[in-house]
């Protein structure tokens, strides 16, 4: 029995400490701080108990405005990403094969994040980029179109810059689970001349749900925590009409210098997060159940 215990703390003491170390202290600290009044430049530094959530949830309108930023690019980002990366991995699992085809596909996902979206911004840019000079050349548009400059056309084009870079990662999750799909299930539909559409819903996806819930689970939180993007494209302008949690509570913490208060900001965001992957999972759960 000791030497059971001893390996047990051999073998897992390091996988149980560093995420001590790094994650339950570090948020540990974050709660503490989000508790109270803290502004450096001011020198304020007292106890709030919950005066911050209390505003940040009553009175914060800007709070609002960011969440539903970030509801929206959730949403649409991870919902498109998730038909089109099934559609690209249905095409590489059951189409003709070709190398320059999944390169292409994955070519995105090896692009640093910064740099895609530096990328995008030069190709939506109103008067060097390319998307407005082949829309003008097309005749599809009678001028250029501020994309990152009107504020109902910014965040939907920072959505499709991530659109572009993510969806090989929900590619490349959703053909591993269509290669652990049995032969002999295949050719079973195969032999029974199973309709397309029933061989999609009836046959594939559920085969795929765990794997569409891993890859619902990673890019959703991903997602919903997402600042390069952005911040690199727009700034969370104009008029903060692309500001997500993320940029607000950023800008609370390095710009208005509002540590305590950037701190409720931030945890409120982990919170959602947890809600979030808890409602996955008991969603694609209950799938699971009823099957």
């Amino acid at each position: 029995m000791k030497t059971e215990f001893k390996n047990v703390v051999i073998f897992l003491g390091p996988l149980l400490i560093l995420p001590a170390l790094f994650v339950i202290w570090p948020l540990i600290e974050l709660m503490v701080l989000s508790l109270k009044h803290k502004v450096i430049l001011f020198e304020i530094d007292r106890w709030a108990g919950l005066e911050n959530y209390q505003y940040l949830l009553g009175k914060d309108a800007r709070f609002w405005g960011a969440l539903g930023n970030t509801l929206y690019f959730t949403v649409c980002s991870v919902g498109l990403e998730l038909v089109l990366g099934l559609m690209f991995a249905l095409y590489l699992r059951f189409g003709k094969e070709s190398a320059w085809i999944k390169v292409i596909l994955l070519l995105p996902w090896a692009i640093p994040n910064v740099v895609s979206a530096r990328l995008w911004q030069w190709m939506l840019h109103p008067e060097v980029g390319i998307i407005n000079h082949v829309l003008l050349t097309l005749g599809w548009i009678n001028e250029p179109v501020l994309w990152l400059s009107d504020p109902t056309l910014a965040l939907n084009a920072a959505i499709l810059a991530d659109i572009w870079k993510t969806t090989p990662l929900i590619t490349l999750l959703l053909f591993a689970g269509l290669q652990r799909i049995p032969e002999t299930i295949l050719s079973a539909a195969k032999v029974d001349r199973t309709p397309p559409v029933r061989f999609l819903f009836y046959i594939l996806l559920p085969q795929l749900n765990p794997m569409l819930m891993t890859a619902m689970i990673l890019r959703g939180l991903d997602a919903f925590r997402v600042f390069d993007v952005i911040y690199v494209m727009t700034g969370g302008g104009p008029a903060n009409s692309t500001e997500t949690l993320s940029i607000y509570a950023y800008r609370t913490y390095f710009q208005s210098l509002q540590f305590g208060y950037g701190s409720s900001i931030a945890l409120t965001q982990v919170i959602l997060m947890l809600a979030m992957t808890w409602i996955i999972m008991n969603a694609f759960s209950s799938k699971w159940d009823r099957s």
